[in-house]
């Protein structure tokens, strides 16, 4: 009776967190699950289905069967707590134990249970892996970061296995080489990970393991520092040595200029293999983040036509915002100060770029996310800080985002080959370059193909374009066009940007001043060795301290 009582208050405590009453078979459903997980002998998962699936349910039992043995094993034994979320598909149960919570998305009818899937606070393996990539990148930012590795991210075995002296020194070297690392890749060889900081020096490889079951803690983790590959660049022999590259596998468009002069304008390869079609100067691609460049502009535009102010807090412009963000202002998301975490994606997304989103959902992600610092007292970069800077651009001109863009400095600059996800343009296809990439989506993998630019990305991504469109855009707004005085210079200055996508595109763009620069765009994966060699050696050329 004490068991079932406990089950009952925490019914009754997590049914109040919804909007209505739930339908008795929801309600039938949820106390069946709560006794299975309460429940350890053997034979209880099949109880408990052949109790509640519905006639109509179509996903192989085996595969309930496993979710359901990962939710159990995630959630162990003990009390826990419950909250229930009403969801397009039915119901998410969110068990809570020992600061971490197992979430089971389950899609219903009224007959019982359809389809159920594990989704833990950490997502599955692969969103696991996300979460653990991220705190090792971002390491130098968490002022106590052993104890955050400690409590959120390595396994029991990996406790008792080390000292905490021994993962003290291992957290605090991380913490010094992410802090000045420059690029990052992970890669999976076998049951390790592989993330490749790289410093300008030296690359370094951190390897972790994962357990195999919820919550995929790591399980084991290493550092190891190689010095980094060098590639020497000179103007004199930049097109021979992209010839070399092509003949080696390099496909995309590269331009050039010294000094107001072309010192090299050629495209490389293929745009699309499977139909023959060859790569042109004005091939179309997917530009990664670069959109931040035109949401910074915006902001850029507002702030001189006197719509805005940089020091305005963003809780003046948008809604909802909450007390522990409502401090933060436009410059601080600019400046990389917000403390906003670097993305709003969440586990039960189907894609943490595609997966369709609006812009009050975006809100709703961004605003209720923990704040990593106070907003002016850290610097972290955030791609959901820009997500913020959009929707106040949306907000205050009234306009859709790409419109808003379109009027003030696409059309203005004649950049006629920019446009969003899930649009054509009206440019045929053989105008798209095909991202190379085991991670492609559609047939071909090209930005068209993608779906609608979801706010999970809008501000800082979902674009596509070509180098003479960007190049267009960063001469407009830094002669005059649009901008003018600080705001212009922001882009006439010297800057390395460095971009793309996990479907297969990569953008580099390294400028000392107007008059002389350089940019590519590869559909390709950039983050190899040798595209990191050719990103360095390119800044080093431009920049001056090259051949």
């Amino acid at each position: 009776m004490k068991q079932l009582a406990l089950i009952l208050m925490l019914l009754a405590s997590s049914l109040s967190a919804l909007s209505q009453q739930p339908p008795a078979h929801e309600i039938r459903l949820i106390d069946a699950t709560v006794e299975l997980m309460r429940d350890q002998q053997a034979n209880a998962i099949d109880r408990y289905l052949d109790k509640v699936l519905s006639p109509a349910a179509r996903q192989p039992r085996e595969e309930m069967v496993d979710a359901l043995n990962a939710a159990r094993h995630a959630i162990g034994t003990g009390e826990f707590g419950l909250t229930v979320e009403k969801t397009p598909l039915g119901v998410a149960l969110i068990f809570a134990r020992d600061e971490r919570e197992t979430q089971l998305d389950m899609a219903l009818d009224t007959t019982g249970l359809l389809k159920l899937s594990l989704a833990d606070s950490q997502g599955g393996m692969e969103a696991a892996v996300r979460r653990h990539v991220r705190a090792l990148e971002g390491s130098h930012l968490m002022p106590d970061a052993l104890d955050v590795f400690e409590r959120e991210h390595f396994s029991e075995q990996y406790l008792s296995e080390t000292t905490r002296e021994e993962r003290r020194s291992l957290i605090d070297r991380l913490r010094e080489i992410a802090a000045s690392a420059g690029g990052a890749m992970i890669v999976q060889a076998g049951n390790e990970y592989q993330l490749t900081l790289q410093t300008r020096e030296k690359e370094f490889l951190v390897a972790f393991s994962l357990e195999p079951e919820a919550p995929f803690a790591i399980s084991a983790l290493s550092i190891t520092g190689t010095q980094a590959e060098t590639m020497s660049l000179s103007w004199e022999t930049l097109p021979q040595t992209f010839d070399q590259l092509a003949e080696e596998g390099f496909t995309g468009v590269v331009r050039v200029l010294r000094e107001g002069q072309v010192v090299l304008d050629k495209a490389y390869g293929m745009a699309n293999p499977a139909q023959g079609f060859p790569m042109k100067t004005d091939t179309i691609f997917g530009i990664g983040s670069t959109p931040i460049d035109f949401t910074v502009a915006g902001i850029f535009h507002l702030v001189e036509t006197g719509r805005l102010a940089l020091d305005d807090s963003i809780a003046m412009h948008l809604p909802g915002v909450p007390q522990d963000k409502a401090a933060m202002t436009l410059r601080h998301i600019l400046n990389g100060q917000s403390g906003l975490p670097d993305f709003h994606d969440v586990p039960t997304d189907w894609e943490a770029d595609l997966a369709w989103i609006d812009r009050s959902e975006a809100l709703r992600r961004i605003l209720s996310q923990p704040l990593m610092f106070v907003p002016g007292q850290g610097r972290a970069h955030s791609h959901s800080a820009y997500g913020l800077a959009a929707a106040v651009i949306e907000m205050v001109s009234g306009m859709d985002y790409f419109e808003f863009m379109s009027e003030q400095f696409f059309r203005p600059a004649g950049m006629n080959r920019t446009g969003m996800y899930g649009e054509h343009g009206g440019y045929a296809l053989s105008e798209f370059a095909v991202g190379n990439s085991e991670l492609g989506v559609g047939l071909p993998n090209i930005p068209p193909n993608w779906g609608p630019t979801s706010w999970l990305v809008m501000g800082s991504g979902g674009m596509w374009s070509t180098v003479d469109d960007l190049r267009k855009f960063y001469d407009y707004v830094g002669n005059g066009g649009g901008l003018s005085g600080q705001f212009a210079d922001h882009f006439s200055g010297a800057r390395l940007v460095v971009g793309g996508s996990q479907r297969g595109f990569h953008i580099v763009e390294v400028q000392r001043d107007p008059g002389t620069w350089a940019m590519f765009i590869i559909n390709q994966d950039g983050r190899g060795p040798r595209v990191r060699m050719l990103t360095r050696a390119l800044e080093e050329l431009v920049e001056g301290t090259g051949s």
